[in-house]
């Protein structure tokens, strides 16, 4: 996890990365928005790092959320590459964070991939525009 007063210095090194986890023209969130509320503590920004090559190879976000029968640690944004050969390491680190912090369950927003890696599907989101 990247300490929020540092997050400045390392962000030109995670936003091409994070970038990556948007969809073309998200009228939800932008990136800089998300770049504010991680300043502000809203989300907690994470980095994969390969330590023998010296380069970022992956980034993500976390953030509580409290519903009226419990709270869980959601995964918002991923972006990177490799996902195979960290994945595993990150969910266990993700659980204990999520423990520590009285989380009672990880929920992830991603792609349909996501159910390969043993997620398994919630919900479908539905929108629809309003004239």
């Amino acid at each position: 996890m990247i300490p929020t007063k540092v997050l400045p210095a390392f962000w030109p090194h995670l936003a091409p990365l994070l970038n990556k986890a948007f969809n073309v023209g998200d009228r939800r969130v932008k990136l800089q928005d998300l770049y504010d509320d991680a300043l502000q503590g809203t989300y907690l920004v994470w980095a994969i790092i390969d330590e023998e090559k010296k380069e970022f190879v992956a980034a993500l976000t976390t953030r509580a959320v409290r519903y009226p029968r419990g709270k869980g640690l959601a995964i918002e944004f991923l972006g990177g590459e490799r996902m195979d050969e960290w994945l595993d390491e990150l969910m266990e680190e993700l659980k204990k964070h999520a423990k520590h912090n009285g989380c009672e369950w990880l929920e992830c927003f991603g792609r349909k991939g996501w159910a390969k890696k043993g997620w398994k599907p919630a919900y479908v989101a539905f929108e629809m525009e309003l004239d």
